[in-house]
């Protein structure tokens, strides 16, 4: 069976010494949501954020979370793992995400490194981590990388009906009909599994609940990592520079608009159909 990781040396902490300069527990997800008022919403400007943020599959359509999530935070202090993780948890809720209640196997991997770039050639070379079906020139991107937080999705390809297996696997004979539609897609984009690194010597100073916003949106959907998103109220600022470095500090109503648009539209649609529909969700969600 093909799996983008394994768990990194048994899940236990890697590193120590991460930032923290905020509460970490008793948190209300509600009370760290920024609030906008919206009087009227450009739909135009909604759509070149979505445009702009979201990463499309190989079938051109926006990925989502198919199955229930089971995410591992590793390498902070415990209390920081811990909140990261809840906040994961919370924020996915908001959105319809479903998570594992017991034990399973993780497919969100969060870790937290001084030394990111030693500590992934190590596991790479150890064999605690896989990229698949990733080339080798995304690897080797990945891997040199120098961002605050990077992340690799493993994006899967499933029929929307029929067999349900993934696209493409050699154990597998899926069976793929066409729907006849422009509109629809005889496929669905998933994200099977991620990696997430933050390189805690750049987060320093920045609030460990910035940081697990900024992770909790960019681990439940499919965001470029390039993404120029300049003059939008949203986290995915967080480290950006210059006058973008004015995003809030928390998940913003934008955010939250955004994500609950991505978990509304139809997981079979064309990718331009669920972009405009996507933006038509946000529009209505923001002037609530």
């Amino acid at each position: 069976m093909n799996r983008l990781l394994l768990i990194l040396f048994g899940g236990a902490v890697l590193f120590s010494g991460v930032p923290v300069k905020a509460q970490t527990t008793g948190a209300d997800p509600q009370a760290t949501v920024d609030s906008v008022t919206v009087r009227a919403t450009n739909r135009k400007n909604l759509l070149e954020f979505v445009r702009a943020a979201s990463a499309l599959s190989s079938d051109g359509q926006i990925s989502r979370r198919p199955n229930r999530l089971c995410p591992l935070v590793s390498g902070a202090p415990v209390e920081v793992n811990t909140y990261v993780a809840s906040r994961i948890r919370e924020v996915g809720a908001q959105v319809g995400v479903q998570f594992e209640k017991k034990s399973c196997s993780p497919n969100l991997l969060v870790l937290f490194s001084r030394e990111p770039q030693v500590m992934l050639l190590q596991a790479r070379d150890r064999r605690k981590i896989h990229f698949e079906p990733a080339t080798p020139i995304q690897i080797q991107r990945f891997m040199a990388n120098t961002r605050p937080v990077r992340w690799w999705n493993s994006v899967v390809v499933i029929p929307s009906w029929g067999s349900a297996s993934v696209v493409g696997d050699p154990d597998a004979a899926p069976e793929i009909r066409s729907p006849g539609s422009r509109i629809k897609q005889p496929t669905r984009s998933a994200i099977r599994g991620s990696l997430i690194v933050v390189d805690a010597s750049q987060a320093d100073g920045v609030e460990v609940g910035a940081i697990a916003d900024y992770i909790a949106l960019v681990s439940l959907t499919d965001i470029k990592p390039e993404a120029d998103l300049t003059g939008y109220k949203s986290i995915l600022n967080l480290f950006a520079q210059g006058p973008s470095g004015e995003a809030a500090k928390r998940l913003t109503a934008f955010d939250l608009a955004y994500l609950r648009g991505v978990y509304s539209v139809r997981d079979d649609g064309s990718g331009m159909t669920q972009i405009g529909r996507i933006a038509t969700a946000m529009a209505g969600d923001l002037q609530r």
